[in-house]
């Protein structure tokens, strides 16, 4: 069932989270009681024996594949970030951080809280976790609010990302930077 993750995650290598450690446990424990047993076929065992273990693992690596794809950069934040995280910014004229308004062209999405002056961490690029500011749909085309906050794209709005998941205002779920600076056509 699991075959074709586990090849990403090294296969029987050193773990790569503590689902794939329990895992691997279990695993050893099954190739003692059938040493015919390969490293990978007790490994998916292991996984086909254990649900909640299964979805534990598969939480982890999709959690690993978000945060191993950003292009992250830091700047000095030119106002207090710190309830700003996994919104939108942009860059003022000095270079520092501020949070992006609506229909602004974005530098990123803010990783962490910095308070004015600190050092801000961003991501300028690939698929970070971002705050919304209403319901959006998988696939979605999104836009910035007046609070940094992303939403759905309408007419005339720039778009700075792209829904990877579902959710609604006020949730935070994984999206794709789209930083082209393109607008979305008016009908």
């Amino acid at each position: 069932m699991l075959s074709g993750e586990i090849g990403k995650s090294g296969g029987g290598g050193a773990a790569a989270g503590t689902a794939l450690a329990k895992a691997q446990a279990k695993a050893a424990e099954l190739q003692k009681a059938d040493p015919s047993l390969t490293d990978a076929a007790a490994l998916e065992k292991a996984f086909d024996a254990d649900a909640a273990l299964q979805a534990e693992y598969l939480k982890e690596m999709k959690y690993m594949a978000a945060t191993q794809i950003l292009d992250l950069e830091a700047f000095p934040a030119g106002a207090d970030l710190s309830t700003k995280q996994f919104h939108a910014v942009k860059l003022n004229g000095d270079g520092a951080l501020v949070t992006a308004g609506d229909g602004d062209d974005i530098l990123g999405i803010l990783e962490d809280k910095p308070k004015s002056g600190e050092q801000g961490t961003v991501s300028l690029a690939g698929r970070p976790k971002a705050k919304l500011g209403g319901t959006v749909s998988p696939g979605a085309l999104l836009a910035v609010n007046a609070n940094g906050q992303l939403i759905t794209a309408a007419a005339g709005k720039r778009i700075v990302a792209r829904a990877m998941e579902s959710g609604a205002a006020g949730e935070i779920i994984q999206v794709q930077l789209i930083n082209a600076g393109a607008i979305v056509p008016t009908p």
